[in-house]
């Protein structure tokens, strides 16, 4: 059985920081979007699966809320999961931390 968390961890450098060190909210979703990827791609609704039924993901509405920015030198390790399917949506959920603490 696939798992149905999945776990990556980002390390925030200065290629991902604003100019006050913070990662950048455009970074921050990119990560998300990463993360996201990665877990589809294992669970087998990657983009290649998808193609060959003429499919796609398209994200419909997306809500963030953002507790800290983590900093430079931080690692974020976010965590996602499909949520229950309906009929014309697929949740997923994220969390991301910087050790113990929730940033998102």
């Amino acid at each position: 059985m696939q798992e149905l968390i999945y776990t990556k961890e980002f390390q925030i450098d200065a290629t991902k920081a604003d100019r006050w060190g913070r990662l950048a909210p455009m970074a921050l979703l990119e990560c998300m979007q990463a993360a996201s990827t990665d877990h589809a791609e294992l669970l087998g609704v990657g983009r290649e699966a998808l193609l060959r039924h003429d499919l796609f993901w398209a994200v419909a509405r997306q809500q963030v809320e953002i507790l800290r920015l983590p900093v430079i030198g931080e690692t974020l390790t976010i965590e996602t999961w499909p949520g229950e399917a309906s009929r014309a949506a697929h949740p997923r959920f994220l969390v991301g931390r910087c050790g113990e603490e929730t940033v998102f």
